[in-house]
């Protein structure tokens, strides 16, 4: 489902704002019509998205997809809540346990959990992460449960202050051979970030060159680019789209 940005498209949004709300009248309790304007007004209206992911939820409690959606409504935003993003994720993942689609959801549990604030909780998913790439027969698989898992884990360090540990949890974060997401959006840096900010440059340096095994935008123009921006004190901006 498409959504258009209603600063740079006002009248292309003002157009499509009055045919979902047409659509919503005549439909109330349909859950497609539910999803996928709450998928419109995502970003432009977050109050509205909510109200209508929640309805859409009460029609179909046992769809994982609901709660899914409201807990990244909650992970950012204006109506940000990590407390109940992570409820949210956790209601998806309870849905689908046991089944190839739970394992999407526990991804981002570990860092849901750990922008919660239960950190004990973030520790046990990112170990269940772990046993998870042990078993994975996917490549692709393995590598996502790696880079979400050692992320968190790192993060836990982090916020033990145990630096060492951390920077050891990054670099295995990015020992991995790639799956499309890796590839394409890239890893996750809020890892290297933290590091970064305790000065430990080249730390983050080593990840980025680890990195480039597998992520296509880390060829040697961005590499000489954000090794020299990284040197001089500034974190690069691209890094804040990565996964």
């Amino acid at each position: 489902m498409c959504s258009i940005n209603d600063i740079l498209s006002p009248d292309a949004y003002k157009i499509g704002e009055q045919l979902w709300s047409e659509h919503l009248k005549k439909h109330p309790k349909d859950p497609y019509i539910l999803k996928n304007a709450a998928s419109y007004f995502f970003f432009s209206d977050e109050s509205l998205a909510e109200e209508l992911l929640k309805r859409g939820k009460a029609l179909r409690p046992k769809d994982p997809e609901w709660s899914d959606k409201l807990a990244r409504l909650h992970r950012s935003g204006e109506l940000k809540d990590a407390a109940r993003a992570l409820t949210e994720l956790e209601e998806s993942y309870k849905l689908q346990r046991g089944s190839p689609g739970g394992l999407s959801y526990l991804e981002d549990l570990p860092l849901y959990a750990f922008e919660a604030g239960e950190y004990a909780l973030a520790k046990k998913y990112a170990n269940k992460l772990l046993v998870c790439a042990k078993e994975a027969r996917d490549e692709a698989d393995k590598s996502q449960y790696i880079n979400r898992a050692f992320t968190a884990l790192g993060l836990l360090e982090i916020q033990n202050k145990n630096t060492s540990s951390a920077k050891e949890y990054l670099l295995k974060s990015a020992d991995v051979t790639g799956s499309p997401v890796l590839n394409s959006f890239g890893p996750n840096f809020v890892l290297a970030k933290e590091l970064f900010n305790l000065d430990e440059k080249e730390i983050v340096l080593e990840y980025l060159k680890l990195c480039s095994k597998f992520w296509y935008r880390a060829h040697e123009t961005n590499m000489e680019k954000w090794t020299t921006q990284i040197m001089s004190g500034e974190f690069p901006d691209e890094f804040s789209t990565c996964c």
